[in-house]
């Protein structure tokens, strides 16, 4: 009879078990709702960069091609998942943000655009010229070129690459 009730005890475990793992993932769902695959490889799209605008480019790395002209394939095997662009007033330029999976990707895409040389400037590695400053923070390679039709201080290009750099840190810093 012990035999019979330990058995009767074990098939009644053994049915609970499925019903406590779906309860499980129930309640683990109702508590950190998934996003769904491509929205979880990018930041959320709400006041992506404090202090400016919305972009008028938001593309994911399917979309890549909109934008970077040839470079697309490139910057996918490097682990870009997004970019973000925008065309300046003040100064007169475009910031581009890529976003990557790893530090590393931004660092090779980096190098590859702006050679071995590092310069003093925002970010985690820099490289600026007077019209130009290209800077890594985490994840994240930024691009702040100015406008060729209109002459820039390279001072405030260098300013507000560092004021981009802070936005990064203070709005897009969180897990980088």
């Amino acid at each position: 009879m012990a035999r019979a009730r330990t058995a009767s005890v074990a098939s009644a475990l053994l049915a609970a078990v499925p019903l406590l793992v779906v309860a499980g993932i129930v309640v683990r769902g109702a508590l950190r709702p998934s996003r769904g695959p491509e929205v979880r490889a990018v930041e959320p799209s709400a006041a992506p960069l404090a202090g400016y605008a919305e972009p008028h480019a938001d593309l994911s790395a399917e979309r890549l091609h909109e934008r970077v002209d040839g470079a697309e394939a490139y910057l996918r095997s490097q682990g870009c998942s997004r970019l973000l662009a925008w065309d300046l007033g003040d100064p007169a330029a475009t910031l581009e943000l890529f976003f990557f999976d790893d530090p590393e990707g931004a660092a090779r895409v980096l190098a590859r655009d702006a050679g071995p040389a590092r310069t003093p400037g925002p970010g985690d590695e820099a490289s600026a010229d007077a019209q130009s400053v290209l800077f890594r923070r985490g994840r994240v390679y930024a691009r702040l070129v100015a406008d060729p039709d209109s002459p820039v201080d390279p001072g405030r290009l260098l300013a507000e690459a560092g004021l981009v750099d802070r936005a990064i840190l203070d709005g897009l810093g969180r897990g980088m």
